[in-house]
């Protein structure tokens, strides 16, 4: 197993791990090496020896960055004795609510500009580039995730219509 891999796995049952690769910003830097950035528009699959760890990569962004938020919980929640699945989905969503009351503190929003400056563009390319249906959903998945980061400010400075 892979460093990447053992972090992908202590992010996805620690939010207190998760926040913190978060917070050391200096390791998104170090992720760009093995996300391309040009290949002259080539269409290509990115699981082969130029990125070994390319998926490897992505899923680290996956787990470490939050999901959006979502709608309070629905009627069905409400009921007296919850089902497995209930409470497993409420714990899931008291998890990522925590990762990303962390990751959306104005405090932060500094990281959150260094992680879009240099890790957006080439997860952009990725997806743009990539053949593999699925690869090209977790990708756009970790873009919806970067975005929902950023507030509207930051939105206005990435985005420029034309």
């Amino acid at each position: 197993m892979n460093f990447f891999k053992i972090l992908e796995n202590a992010c996805k049952y620690s939010f207190k791990v998760a926040n913190q690769i978060f917070g050391e910003s200096e390791l998104f830097v170090d992720l760009a090496p093995f996300l391309p950035d040009d290949f002259s528009g080539q269409k290509k699959q990115y699981n082969s020896e130029d990125f070994p760890l390319i998926n490897e990569a992505i899923g680290l962004l996956s787990t470490v960055l939050s999901e959006k938020e979502e709608a309070d919980k629905s009627p069905e929640e409400s009921k007296e004795s919850p089902s497995p699945f209930q409470r497993r989905s409420k714990v899931r969503r008291e998890f990522e609510a925590k990762k990303r009351a962390y990751q959306v503190d104005p405090q932060r929003q500094d990281k959150v500009v260094m992680i879009a400056e240099n890790l957006l563009p080439r997860i952009l390319f990725v997806y743009e580039s990539t053949i593999n249906p699925q690869f090209r959903i977790k990708t756009l998945a970790v873009i919806d995730k970067m975005i929902s980061l950023l507030n509207d400010e930051l939105l206005r400075n990435f985005i420029e219509p034309k």
